[in-house]
């Protein structure tokens, strides 16, 4: 009975042993990727998001969705204008439960083989922004129940400027701010967490946002394209709005920093799994 008893637990052992051996899944079972319907309003919902077994990207760019896969900054994704402009959604999905960081690197083959991406990597020092702490804990906010989803942003245009709303940690921030500025921006706050993240400024039209026309921000029957005298006043630059909304500071510096570098990519993906 003993050594019954032994046999049956080293079979269970072997067969433990075995599932924590299985090597995860190197493509996704199926996958869909299509370019984004154009915005019909001023409010355009971006992101992406991982459950186990699937992924969703809502109006990202080829740009965003390299940077995503390989865990790369935006300012480390060289490419044609075009990987900027272009948005598309995609679903995935995969049997075995999976974490997001498989679920990503799951889509870097997916996206070599839809775009015939060619690349290589290099190092440069380059001008950057380190955003900064400016009183950021005393302004920072929790999560506000039923906002966007971590790491996701929404953007709308209005006659005073851009409002941006998400919720995000600094990095993500730092990373939203160095695709508006179209300049590396790196994360020295040495904080922590995941806050609510709404700021309102005027885009220099440096960056992505440009791509988000918006309404007019002067009366077209002003002399000169002068504001009418009862027009709200303009929100304030991205610098002072960072200082002034959410406690934080962009210092402009130099470093070094990797780069992935597109050689060429096909501006249509080749089709679903």
């Amino acid at each position: 009975m003993r050594l019954a008893s032994i046999l049956i637990l080293a079979a269970a052992l072997t067969g433990a042993a075995s599932a924590q051996t299985t090597p995860p899944p190197t493509k996704f079972d199926a996958a869909s990727i299509k370019p984004a319907a154009p915005p019909t309003g001023q409010r355009i919902m971006m992101g992406l998001k991982t459950d186990p077994g699937r992924l969703t990207a809502s109006n990202m760019s080829l740009k965003d969705l390299i940077q995503a896969a390989y865990a790369l900054k935006t300012y480390q994704v060289v490419g044609p204008d075009w990987m900027n402009d272009q948005r598309f959604d995609l679903s995935a999905e995969t049997t075995a439960p999976l974490t997001r960081e498989q679920m990503l690197k799951l889509l870097q083959p997916f996206l070599e083989q839809q775009f015939q991406l060619v690349s290589h990597r290099e190092s440069k020092v380059v001008p950057i922004y380190a955003l900064v702490d400016d009183g950021a804990k005393a302004k920072l906010k929790a999560p506000a129940e039923g906002g966007p989803p971590n790491g996701a942003f929404m953007a709308r245009m209005s006659p005073q400027g851009l409002h941006l709303q998400g919720t995000s940690d600094l990095d993500g921030l730092a990373n939203m701010l160095s695709r508006q500025e179209n300049r590396p921006v790196i994360n020295q706050t040495g904080i922590t967490g995941t806050y609510q993240i709404d700021l309102d400024f005027t885009p220099t039209g440096n960056g992505m946002m440009r791509m988000n026309s918006g309404p007019k921000m002067t009366d077209d029957h002003a002399p000169d394209g002068a504001a009418a005298p009862d027009a709200p006043p303009p929100a304030p630059t991205l610098f002072t709005a960072l200082q002034e909304q959410l406690g934080l500071k962009l210092e402009a510096q130099k470093g070094p920093i990797e780069i992935l570098v597109i050689d060429s990519a096909s501006k249509s993906p080749v089709g679903n799994l």
